[in-house]
């Protein structure tokens, strides 16, 4: 089951725990070689069309401008652009097999290559940011929260697996232990808020309802 937290200006400064959990360290080279294997749209994974209608539901109006972190292969920004005809659309991702694909499938699109600790946009450049089943897979989640609310001038738009246990196998290859799909931390309600609270000083009311949305404004 999978969370949605929505977060309204602006950006702040307290800390949130971000854990003891270690990130692999070759993360481009991990989700190029997951890209080969991996399609993250509805035709291939229905989970994809589930955050898809899931992050509209919590969106609102329209906006006037979407930056999407962590595009994968693109599909979001597609919906954004194709159907929900929002004028500016740009997206970011870490790996250059994804920044590839999504360029072919979905051209009118701008997608950038990036790191989502560093975007490369001024403050409040986009009205939305979203990042969808992102955090989960960073070793600082708080630390990218505020650098995506940094750029977002209304509304941050989140999702997460909710509650997820987090897996680890050894590896018969290399005999070290590694995280499941890349997922290194997990988030439960209080976490969330947590989160919230990191990115947003100043918002005026928190709240987080699993498989529906979490929503701070």
């Amino acid at each position: 089951m999978d969370s949605v937290l929505k977060l309204d200006r602006p950006p702040g400064s307290a800390a949130v725990e971000e854990g003891q959990v270690v990130a692999p360290p070759r993360w481009r080279e991990f989700y190029g070689l997951k890209a080969e294997s991996q399609r993250f749209l509805p035709a291939f994974d229905d989970a994809e069309g589930h955050r898809v209608r899931m992050v509209k539901r919590v969106l609102g109006r329209r906006p006037a401008s979407v930056l999407d972190v962590g595009y994968g292969d693109g599909y979001w920004c597609h919906v954004l652009k194709d159907e929900l005809n929002v004028d500016r659309v740009e997206g970011i991702d870490l790996a250059p097999a994804y920044v590839a694909r999504a360029r072919g499938l979905f051209p009118a699109v701008p997608f950038l290559e990036g790191d989502v600790y560093a975007l490369p946009f001024g403050a409040s450049s986009f009205e939305v940011v979203t990042a969808v089943e992102v955090l989960e897979h960073l070793d600082q989640p708080g630390r990218a929260m505020r650098e995506l609310a940094r750029v977002a001038a209304r509304r941050v738009v989140v999702t997460v697996p909710f509650n997820e246990p987090l897996n680890q196998r050894l590896s018969p290859h290399c005999l070290r232990t590694f995280y499941l799909d890349g997922h290194i931390q997990r988030f439960d309600r209080e976490r969330l808020a947590a989160l919230a609270a990191d990115g947003a000083r100043g918002s005026r009311s928190c709240s987080v309802n699993t498989g529906v949305g979490a929503g701070v404004s």
